[in-house]
């Protein structure tokens, strides 16, 4: 059925409901029900009577919800199972450019070492330095965050940056939560690309993306396949939270 045809379909079904509510509505004495309110029946004779059912069918066209099936091809690369295979190699190798790049970070003294905070102060000067054409690679917003809030706390950020690309590529290799480590991934990516920095962030940037839209099987092959369903969502419990039944 398509979407105009469930829509008339609902119009068709309200109508018919609407025509017992009216008649209820005829034989209450003293209040009735719209939408779940209670209505004063002498203040909803008195207006007229084409008036009575377009309130309620708007009332019951305001309770019905139209979910719009989802295409079949966002289904088969985002729900499939059978997909899960080529998510594996884009999180593979995903996974691989934050672990090494997270890896020469933590090893680096300049970043987590004593002198920590050395490195990502020259990459923000280095950053506020594309702010000053007309058509800048930094925009001004962006680099009053970077001097106000990132250099204040340079020797913080420095160190959250390396164990968080290290961290982010682990999780991606080994597939756990997989969703929420390439949304952290596209967001350090988003970050270099503010800065002015291009490199490989457009790339792993897109491919995080399509991580994040196929979160259910994305770490399918992996440690997701056994987690999500002990863990669940939003709007469903996992077994681990779900109540256990009395004996």
């Amino acid at each position: 059925m398509n979407l105009i045809a469930r829509v008339d379909s609902i119009k068709r079904r309200a109508f018919i409901k609407t025509f017992a509510v009216g008649r209820s509505l005829s034989a209450s004495s003293d209040r009735s029900n719209i939408g779940g309110r209670p209505v004063p029946l002498f203040l909803f004779n008195r207006v007229s009577p084409l008036f009575k059912w377009r309130v309620i069918l708007n009332c019951q066209n305001m309770a019905k919800q139209i979910i719009i099936d989802e295409s079949p091809v966002s289904k088969f690369l985002f729900s499939d199972t059978r997909v899960a295979w080529f998510w594996l190699i884009v999180r593979i190798y995903v996974g691989w450019e934050w672990l090494t790049a997270g890896w020469e970070k933590v090893q680096d003294p300049a970043w987590t070492g004593p002198n920590a905070g050395g490195a990502l102060s020259g990459f923000i000067q280095g950053a506020l330095h594309k702010t000053g054409s007309a058509h800048p690679d930094v925009q001004g917003w962006y680099a009053d965050w970077l001097q106000n809030f990132v250099l204040t706390y340079v020797n913080t950020w420095s160190h959250l940056v390396a164990y968080g690309e290290l961290l982010v590529g682990i999780a991606l290799i080994i597939g756990i939560l997989t969703g929420i480590a390439a949304c952290f991934g596209l967001f350090m990516n988003l970050n270099y690309l503010l800065a002015g920095t291009v490199s490989i962030n457009p790339i792993l940037f897109t491919l995080s993306i399509g991580l994040i839209l196929g979160w259910k099987i994305a770490g399918y092959i992996g440690l997701d396949r056994y987690l999500l369903p002990l863990l669940g969502t939003p709007w469903e419990q996992g077994n681990v939270f779900k109540p256990k039944a009395s004996k």
